[in-house]
């Protein structure tokens, strides 16, 4: 990327053990790279490659050292049966001679061989001379992706390297293949291929693109992207450099300052390189496979055609960059976008877009999508209006920075600094942007790797993260100010809505599903509903519930924001009071029906509406949304209308019902009120009905089932569905399934 204007060095990182740096004599260095500091007790991989002047019959020094004089098995079995005695005394003779084994015949967990070494040696005749991993001077830490993932008896037959332009993974194992494909995006790949394709994507060659052969270069990717795939990931990156007018030196403190500042760079400024990198996922009899390819597009730039900032040109000439070649040679703009850009899907939720610190790169990205970026192409004026924009073209997407901070509490480094934690090497230099899209990339697939392969369910911690730009999320006081809500069901700010702070608190309130606060409880007060009677039929009890909200004058609403990781937005809650006639302290139900519509709270798939017992609250809602208009005549339109406002509507009254070890009371059946699942969920709360305390507690309900691994199902078998009250056997019941 170019001179960002946040950027920090990155100090006081703790390096890990599988830095690129560690050696393959140092025993404990290559167990610590490849196992995280934990002494291997099946080391027999490790031990076959260690010490290349060694005789591999001889070899006891190795697992004296690394097991305290225990041996792993007979090594002079292995060592006989794959080199019959011979010396490995010249391992980059050996790797020279076999330059193309990239994987670990024999990788031992524990006693028991991963692989008959026979069998693959008669099916790959071309890798019996190589043990272990030997790859020149590859490390067997990078090696170690594919042993490691090798469990039991569970194997991985053949695995490819990457190739220019093409690469295959095969799975031979069903299980591990039904892990890899299953599922729609990266958060449902297996460890194992996260992992072979964050350490292998550094090698692919980047093609550079300029005036004279963008055609042909564009021409590999276009093809591709004309063949039916399962998935794509493209990551990006921009080298680029502002005008004479922009202050490098400004950090804006909110996100309002913050994008104004972003708009007036990227307006201001022209981008010089664009790099792409490219995976695209396909099935080839049934087992995943998966193509890379990598771009550099250098831009036509001319440093005298206008006023540059003077830091940022002589940055990029620091980093390497010709700028006399990109005069003469750069692509303009405008075929970068007919030739290649114009053809890219984007809008399309099939594909994953990753960025390093990215508002920059996705600013000068939305004017390249403008047909250049020159002239006519601006940023819009308001931040909503850029993060809808953004939203439209780029539905999945994620900033490597903002992701860091799941590898380092707290982490606000280069992406250098992150690669280097997360043990992926760079190939090639630094701030070019071909170069550096390939690191992000293989950074992303390394991330993937460690939360699926951590367990406890860590993947749903990259969704609370989805569509944040490091940037603009470190202003964020959303996010900055965001608490879990854990154990708390007291000690909250509740934030009362009335017509002198509505705009104020709309202001903020409109920040929060864009950054991923999409989980939202709500509980709504109407006391005249709270007395009424119950008829059998749903129809008959639809049209006393009808009758009721129609006298009704006014209720209150208490509405909580938080995200997938259980973030309470601000810390606070807000309450409403709404009423049809003017009335002080009070909001039009219209006033609040355009808060929710503009935040995008309402008929959005992705936000999940949480209740308990909220049939009658929801219908309050719905009424008020509907106003002056009545609500339907007939139930089935009502319901049919409720989905269309709430299509992520979830009572955990219902859900609690789909697991029978959850809160049932043996003497009536009934599985009891929010304070009875609380407690049947062994959640800590103070009893408290009052609706704040409500809204609280059902949304921890709603997070601790979330835990649970059969939670998505469970959810959808209820979507949309709500109770009255906490009795199974009551009408309310029957109205809502009926």
């Amino acid at each position: 990327m170019g001179v960002h204007p946040f950027a920090k060095a990155a100090n006081g990182f703790v390096m890990q053990a599988d830095a690129p740096d560690a050696k393959l004599a140092d025993v404990q260095a290559v167990a610590d790279a490849i196992h995280g500091n934990t002494k291997l007790a099946n080391i027999q991989a490790v031990a076959d490659v260690i010490h290349g002047n060694a005789k591999l019959a001889d070899v006891q020094a190795v697992p004296d050292a690394i097991q305290g004089n225990t041996k792993v098995f007979d090594i002079q079995a292995v060592a006989d049966a794959i080199h019959g005695n011979t010396m490995l005394a010249d391992i980059q003779a050996v790797a020279d001679a076999k330059p193309n084994i990239q994987f670990v015949p024999d990788a031992i967990h524990g006693n028991t061989k991963v692989f008959d070494i026979q069998a693959v040696a008669d099916a790959k005749p071309d890798v019996q001379a190589v043990p272990g991993a030997i790859h020149g001077n590859t490390k067997v830490a990078d090696n170690s992706v594919v042993a490691d993932a090798i469990q039991g008896n569970t194997k991985l037959t053949d695995v490819h390297p990457f190739m220019e332009g093409d690469c295959s993974i095969k799975l031979a194992d069903a299980q591990v293949r039904n892990k890899a494909v299953d599922g729609f995006d990266a958060t449902n790949m297996s460890p194992l291929v996260a992992r072979c394709l964050a350490h292998h994507l550094a090698k692919v060659s980047v093609q550079r693109v300029w005036q004279g052969n963008y055609p042909e270069m564009f021409k590999p990717v276009l093809d591709a992207f004309g063949q039916p795939h399962r998935r794509i990931y493209i990551a990006f990156d921009f080298e680029f450099a502002a005008d004479a007018f922009t202050n490098m030196h400004c950090w804006p403190g909110c996100t309002k300052t913050n994008y104004e500042y972003l708009r007036r760079y990227v307006n201001g400024g022209d981008v010089v390189q664009m790099g792409l990198a490219f995976v695209f996922e396909d099935e080839v009899d049934e087992e995943p496979t998966f193509t890379a390819m990598a771009l550099e597009i250098n831009f036509d730039f001319t440093v005298e055609l206008r006023k540059y900032n003077g830091e940022a040109i002589s940055f990029l000439s620091e980093q390497g960059h010709d700028l006399t070649e990109h005069r003469d040679r750069g692509v303009v703009p405008h075929f970068v976008y007919t030739g290649l850009l114009s053809h890219l899907p984007f809008g399309n939720s099939s594909v994953t877009w990753i960025a390093y610190h990215g508002d920059y790169d996705f600013g000068f990205f939305l004017r390249l999508l403008q047909g250049g970026c020159r002239g006519s192409s601006h940023l819009p004026l308001e931040l909503p209006t850029f993060l809808h924009q953004l939203r439209l073209n780029f539905p999945r997407l994620y900033d490597i920075r903002v992701l860091g901070q799941l590898v380092q509490h707290g982490f606000r480094g280069s992406l250098t600094a992150i690669a280097d934690l997360l043990g992926v090497n760079r190939f090639g230099r630094g701030h070019h942007a071909g170069v550096d899209a390939l690191l992000t990339l293989s950074c992303f697939f390394q991330i993937v790797s460690c939360l699926s392969a951590s367990g406890d369910h860590q993947l749903h911690r990259l969704d609370s993260r989805q569509g944040l730009l490091a940037g603009i999320a470190q202003v964020n006081k959303a996010i900055k100010d965001a608490r879990h809500i854990g154990d708390r069901t007291s000690n909250i700010d509740v934030i009362k809505v009335q017509a002198g702070n509505l705009d104020e608190e709309a202001q903020r309130i409109q920040e929060l599903v864009p950054s991923n606060f999409n989980i939202i409880g709500v509980e709504v007060m109407h006391p005249q509903l709270g007395n009424r009677s119950y008829a059998i039929g749903a129809q008959q009890n639809y049209e006393s519930m009808k009758t009721y909200l129609k006298d009704a004058d006014s209720f209150e609403i208490v509405i909580a924001f938080v995200n997938s990781e259980g973030m309470l937005a601000y810390d606070c809650v807000w309450k409403f009071c709404i009423s049809s006639t003017p009335r002080s302290g009070c909001l039009h139900p219209r006033q609040f029906t355009r808060l929710m519509a503009s935040c995008g709270a309402t008929s959005n798939p992705n936000v999940s509406w949480v209740t308990f017992h909220g049939a009658h609250g929801i219908a309050s809602l719905i009424s008020s949304f509907s106003a002056p208009q009545d609500l339907p005549s007939d139930w089935p339109s009502y319901v049919e209308q409720r989905r269309a406002y709430f299509p992520g509507m979830y009572d955990v009254a219902l859900i609690v019902h789909r697991y029978p070890d959850i809160g049932i009371l043996p003497t009536t059946g009934c599985k009891g009120g929010l304070f009875d699942v609380a407690r049947a969920l062994d959640l800590n709360f103070i009893k408290d009905d009052n609706p704040v305390t409500r809204v609280l507690l059902t949304l921890r309900c709603y997070m601790r089932l979330a835990d649970r691994g059969d939670f998505p199902d469970k959810q959808s078998a209820v979507q949309g569905q709500l109770m009255e009250n906490c009795c199974w056997n009551c009408p309310a019941k029957r109205m809502e399934h009926a």
